[in-house]
């Protein structure tokens, strides 16, 4: 009988902690193809995250993750660390500077392929 209370607490406690995947998106700069590979790739790269897909005329991010083992400051870290800036974190000007030409998106180049 002990067992079985114990059992049936257990699990009670681990469904209150038990959270849905979030859906959000986030604005990250970008221009091209190749910036939507590397935008995503950085992304699913956080442990975490299910799902990401970047719009290149719009520079939103929509990705899908589990909060408990990912927030959204680590995913806007690994962007900035591809190159690309996001609301709270601007990639480093030696990484940017290393981004081909068509990815360039700072001081109005903004291109589409």
């Amino acid at each position: 009988m002990k067992k079985i209370i114990f059992l049936l607490s257990l699990l009670a406690t681990t469904g209150l902690y038990a959270q849905k995947p979030q859906k959000t998106t986030l604005e990250v700069k970008g221009n091209c193809s190749l910036c939507q590979k590397r935008i995503v790739k950085a992304t699913l790269g956080v442990k975490g995250v299910k799902w990401a897909a970047w719009d290149i005329p719009s520079d939103q991010l929509t990705l899908i993750y589990d909060p408990l083992k990912a927030d959204l400051a680590q995913v806007e870290k690994a962007i900035a660390a591809a190159g690309h800036d996001t609301k709270n974190q601007k990639a480093p000007k030696e990484v940017y500077e290393k981004l081909p030409a068509c990815c360039l998106y700072r001081d109005g180049g903004k291109h589409v392929d």
